[in-house]
C-alpha cells in the first residue's frame, strides 16, 4: 500500500464567498482524533440515514424551481445534534491561518482565470471584492454548515420518471450530504493535525462510516419518490475510524484514542 506523503487535515480547505471546498485534502490519510467523538458522529450519521420522504410524482415541478413556501430540507436530527455540541471545534478550524492562506491563493487564482477567459469587469471586480475582504485584518472565515442542506422537493425533482417507468427502475433518489458530514468529521480532530504514516496502520480494525441505508427498493408506491440522505461514494472512497487505545505504538500518535481515515477522491482540478 503506498502512502500519500504527511499533510495537514485543512492543506485544501478553502472558504470563499462563504462556501467551504477542499474540506479534506485529495488521496488517503490517517488523522489522529477523538475517539468519543467520531463514535458519536457515527451513531448521528446511522440515524439520520434512515430519514425517509416519499414525493408524490404529481408534485414534482419542471426544471429545478421549488417555490420557497414548499422547500422542504432534509431534517438531519442527529447531526444537527452533534454539530450543536461540538460547533466550537469547527470554527476553530475554519478560524485557522492555514484557512485563510488557502483562500488568498484560491481567490487570486480564481481571477487570474477569469482574466485569461475576458470576463466582463462586473464579474471579475465581484471576486477582487472578496479577494480584499478575505485579505482584511478583521476578517474571520464563517459558514452556515446547512446553507447546503439538500432540499427534498428539489431532489426528488432530479428523477425521471417516465424513464424509470419504462425501464423499470425505481423511483428512488440520494440527497448528498458528503459535505456536511466532513464538516461534521473536522469537529473529532484537532485543527491542522497532520496525517500519520506507520507499517501497522493496515492492522488496526477499522469501522466504516454508513454511507446510505441499506434497504430494499422494492414494495414501494408507484406514485412517489423515495428520498433520503447518502455519502457520495464517487467522492468518499473510504470514510472510517479506528480505535487505537490498545496499540502501544498509537499513544503519542493519537492521544484522542482513534485515527479517523479518510480518502478523497481527487478531483480533474487535484490530478
Amino acid at each position: 500500500m503506498i502512502r500519500e506523503m504527511a499533510e495537514s487535515a485543512l492543506s485544501e480547505l478553502v472558504v470563499w464567498h462563504d462556501h467551504p471546498s477542499g474540506i479534506f485534502p485529495a488521496g488517503e490519510h490517517f488523522f489522529p482524533a477523538d475517539r468519543e467523538r467520531l463514535t458519536a458522529l457515527v451513531a448521528a450519521l446511522r440515524g439520520d440515514l434512515a430519514e425517509t420522504h416519499l414525493v408524490s410524482v404529481e408534485k414534482l415541478v419542471s426544471g429545478d424551481e421549488v417555490v420557497p413556501e414548499e422547500r422542504m430540507p432534509l431534517r438531519l436530527t442527529n447531526l444537527r445534534a452533534f454539530l450543536a455540541t461540538y460547533h466550537s471545534r469547527l470554527v476553530e478550524a475554519l478560524g485557522h491561518e492555514r484557512v485563510r492562506g488557502n483562500t488568498l491563493a484560491h481567490g487570486a487564482r480564481r481571477i487570474a482565470q477569469l482574466r485569461a477567459l475576458g470576463a466582463l469587469d462586473v464579474i471579475v471586480d465581484g471576486q477582487v471584492a472578496e479577494l480584499a475582504r478575505i485579505g482584511s485584518e478583521h476578517w474571520q472565515s464563517q459558514i452556515d454548515p446547512w446553507a447546503g442542506v439538500p432540499d427534498v422537493l428539489q431532489t426528488a425533482n432530479v428523477v425521471d420518471v417516465d424513464a424509470r417507468r419504462e425501464n423499470g427502475w425505481p423511483l428512488t433518489v440520494d440527497a448528498d450530504i458528503t459535505d456536511l458530514v466532513l464538516l461534521a468529521a473536522h469537529c473529532c480532530i484537532l485543527p491542522d493535525v497532520t496525517s500519520i504514516d506507520a507499517p501497522w496502520l493496515d492492522e488496526l480494525d477499522w469501522v466504516s462510516f454508513p454511507m446510505s441505508e441499506d434497504e430494499e427498493e422494492s414494495g414501494l408506491p408507484e406514485d412517489v419518490v423515495r428520498v433520503r440522505p447518502a455519502i457520495d461514494s464517487e467522492t468518499i472512497e473510504v470514510l472510517a475510524f479506528a480505535d487505537v487505545r490498545d496499540v502501544p505504538e498509537a499513544g503519542s500518535l493519537a492521544p484522542g484514542g482513534a485515527l479517523l481515515r479518510v480518502h478523497v477522491v481527487a478531483g480533474e482540478e487535484d490530478a
